[in-house]
């Protein structure tokens, strides 16, 4: 768990660093949607 953790977070940063602007919600609410699944 703390691996697919650190693998999300690394793909976070890589998108934010990329488009900090549509992207982000739309990752923000991809990741959610991981999360609960």
């Amino acid at each position: 768990m703390l691996c697919h953790l650190m693998n999300l977070l690394e793909s976070y940063h890589q998108t934010y660093t990329y488009d900090t602007g549509n992207n982000l919600t739309h990752l923000s609410h991809q990741a959610h949607n991981s999360t609960w699944q």
